[in-house]
């Protein structure tokens, strides 16, 4: 989790680079995580994971709802 304070329909900014075997990820302009990775075949993927828990009282109809405003993508290993 990168914010325990997070609060829904805030906005916030992100940042992941990859390439060459590393992983940068900067969360509200701050560095969050910054290592090596040894898999092959990774991707890119945009979602939203809802969760629903109707024993804890959640509704049938509960959703979530991502947007992306801005996206930027580049293919080029020198970024990092």
């Amino acid at each position: 989790m990168l914010d325990k304070k997070y609060r829904l329909g805030t906005t916030v900014n992100s940042r992941i680079e990859a390439g060459d075997g590393h992983v940068k990820v900067s969360y509200r302009g701050i560095e969050a995580m910054n290592g090596k990775i040894s898999r092959k075949g990774c991707y890119f993927k945009t979602c939203c994971s809802t969760r629903y828990y109707p024993s804890k009282g959640d509704a049938a109809v509960s959703f979530g709802k991502v947007t992306i405003p801005a996206l930027q993508v580049a293919d080029d290993a020198k970024l990092l």
